[in-house]
């Protein structure tokens, strides 16, 4: 018979390998995800959704606040979610905002079809089947006639000389990244962003 001590030290060996083991397979799990989110396969990242769900079922979906307290109402614990991929997802504004100065009507003119060219482009280059944003525009759609689209996405900037505010909304996925649920820092957030947005983006527009 093994004497008590080693047995406690076998438990306890036991124990935090999987602790160590099951925290290594959510954090693949989520990486996987966030590559299948990025290439637009909806199939894996529901597989991968589900399959979490399924294994955290027995978890609390309930967490803590920053003070270690547990909110019992849904909309608090959307609110403090939201607060905190908020703080861990947007950037601060530049300290130098970047500044348009008036140019020659020929000189916009220019530049108007050289960007036009460049978010013709981008369409182009753009990868088909990813996943859409809020605004559920998909690649397939604007590469059926690159040209228009272009010139529809650079008037909607040109026009206000800002990227419009649905280009960067984005839907977002939650995902655990450790075992206590609880605490609202174990999640990580997926944004499936606007199409549009990515392009204007990859463009530099």
């Amino acid at each position: 018979m093994l004497p008590l001590q080693h047995t406690e030290q076998k438990d306890k060996y036991v124990k935090t390998a999987a602790r160590s083991k099951k925290k290594t397979f959510l954090e693949d799990q989520a990486s996987e995800a966030q590559e299948a989110a990025y290439r637009g396969d909806t199939q894996i990242l529901y597989r991968i959704t589900r399959d979490l769900s399924r294994a955290n079922s027995i978890q609390p979906s309930t967490v803590k606040d920053e003070h270690g307290k547990l909110i019992a109402k849904l909309e608090d614990q959307c609110a403090r979610l939201a607060n905190h991929f908020q703080t861990i997802l947007n950037r601060l504004d530049p300290e130098m905002p970047a500044h348009i100065q008036g140019k020659e009507k020929e000189k916009r003119n220019e530049e108007r079809s050289y960007q036009m060219f460049k978010i013709e482009k981008a369409i182009a280059k753009s990868e088909s089947n990813r996943a859409t944003g809020e605004d559920r525009i998909t690649v397939d759609r604007l590469k059926e006639d690159p040209s228009l689209s272009a010139k529809c996405l650079f008037n909607k900037v040109w026009s206000k000389e800002k990227v419009p505010n649905d280009c960067n909304k984005g839907i977002l996925i939650k995902l655990s990244k450790k075992v206590d649920l609880y605490q609202y820092k174990s999640w990580r957030g997926i944004k499936l962003l606007s199409v549009p947005g990515k392009i204007l983006n990859t463009s530099g527009s």
